[in-house]
């Protein structure tokens, strides 16, 4: 339904401003709302108020828009016009508060790149003459106070004193400011650069990790697979060769594969209607957290997760051995996940190599990861080693070794799942253990193999 709420949460403006109507919005406007009148709507959203979006869902979607940023390279100022890649209509244009919020929940995260980049831009639009609700906040001084702030944090001395500067000429009498004003003079008088020399803004610190798998989710690197692809009907089997299931090598060496229709439309769709109500917030499971295997939650992985039984579908899982050649026997049920706005996985190993409370024979040798929706933009498998990244699509798959013929872990598998930036992503994964593989697979003549 065009304009309906299944477009406005697939856009990544659209959905903060949504779930701020609920938080910064709701609050205001239900203290005009006549009680005798308005006593019904009241009493609705009261009621609902557990399922309703909290704090921390709209400090998530800030969080998933510096993300998106950060990861396809996007300016505060196409973010906050609306212009999102992969869109092909303008939406969501955010306000001089939706621009401070966001500054806000940086500062808050101790992010003084994307505060000064935001509050730049809060500041852009008041003085430009964007429109502020009568119950919204932010005020020049409010936002000069926050850009001394975070140039002060980040040791951009220089800058942190002219916006100080630019506070006390709007407001002589602002205390913060004159507060302030001694201690940025002196941390002036003691830098040991001229303000010509200060960029214009803090540096985002990226690990080598980081810049490949922001640069692999962009396409921007150079795979290293070989002139040796291939793509081909998969015809071992008759049930494979009707349903026109195809493969295509995307990587050699190691080899990572795409499966093309290996679901249907209406298969797809049956993962996502018999674990919708049961998805909860993901957890990762750290080294640190083997011995006690208490997974946790964790920005490195934002989406839900449900697990379905392979008694419920059990012709899916035994297509799973055909494509693959591997045997379900003994495995994990399905792992479903729902990633919305910014969801993202970051570069991780499906495996923990760990011998404590789980020995090699019980670890993921295999993933097969299977796409259960189309993605507007976004959201792709990135394989940070390969320079690869998946194309998703409904009802297509791909598939990976995790360990070596001889139960080492391969670290070459190391991926991560990148950023939802338009639309949402829906996925399942099939992991395939190393102990039901010993009729299936011979040794090989090295640990690497």
């Amino acid at each position: 339904m065009t304009g309906g709420i299944e477009v406005r949460v697939s856009h990544p403006t659209q959905a903060f401003q949504l779930i701020k109507r609920f938080i910064k919005d709701w609050k205001p406007l239900k203290c005009e709302i006549d009680p005798v009148t308005g006593h019904d709507i009241i009493s609705l959203l009261d009621r609902n108020i557990g399922i309703l979006p909290n704090i921390s869902d709209f400090l998530g979607t800030g969080r998933a828009i510096m993300r998106l940023q950060s990861t396809y390279s996007i300016n505060a100022r196409d973010i906050a016009d609306g212009n999102i890649p992969g869109s092909t209509h303008i939406h969501g244009i955010l306000t001089v508060a939706d621009c401070y919020y966001i500054g806000e929940v940086a500062y808050s995260d101790g992010d003084n790149h994307y505060c000064v980049v935001w509050m730049q831009e809060a500041l852009r639009r008041y003085r430009e003459g964007f429109p502020i609700k009568p119950w919204e906040h932010p005020t020049e001084a409010l936002l000069l106070e926050f850009l001394a702030y975070c140039y002060d944090r980040a040791g951009f001395h220089h800058k942190a004193l002219k916006y100080t500067l630019e506070l006390l000429t709007l407001d002589p009498n602002n205390k913060n400011g004159l507060i302030n004003h001694p201690k940025f003079v002196e941390n002036v008088q003691n830098s040991n650069i001229t303000a010509d020399e200060e960029p214009l803004y803090p540096m985002t610190r990226l690990s080598p990790e980081e810049v490949a798998y922001h640069k692999t989710c962009r396409d921007e690197m150079n795979g290293t697979s070989s002139n040796k692809m291939t793509c081909r009907y998969l015809s071992h089997n008759p049930l494979l060769r009707l349903n026109g299931i195809s493969e295509e090598v995307i990587n050699t060496t190691p080899r990572i594969v795409m499966f093309h229709n290996l679901l249907s439309e209406r298969e797809a769709d049956v993962f996502k209607q018999l674990t919708f109500s049961e998805l909860a917030t993901s957890t990762i499971l750290h080294a640190t957290d083997i011995q006690t295997f208490k997974a946790t939650q964790n920005t490195e992985r934002v989406s839900n997760t449900a697990w379905l039984n392979d008694s419920y579908i059990p012709w899916i899982t035994k297509r799973t051995e055909m494509v693959t050649g591997l045997s379900a026997e003994s495995s994990e049920p399905f792992q479903v996940l729902n990633y919305g706005i910014g969801g993202h996985y970051a570069p991780h190993l499906d495996v923990t190599n760990s011998t404590t409370n789980n020995s090699v024979v019980s670890e993921r040798i295999a993933t097969l990861l299977i796409y259960l929706s189309d993605i507007e933009y976004g959201g792709g498998t990135a394989f940070l080693q390969h320079g690869v990244r998946t194309n998703p699509r409904k009802g297509d798959a791909v598939f990976w070794y995790n360990l070596h013929k001889s139960g080492e872990m391969d670290i070459s598998s190391v991926h991560g799942g990148c950023p939802v930036l338009l639309g949402e992503k829906w996925i399942t994964n099939k992991w395939f253990n190393y102990y039901a593989q010993f009729d299936k697979m011979k040794c090989g003549i090295s640990p690497e193999d």
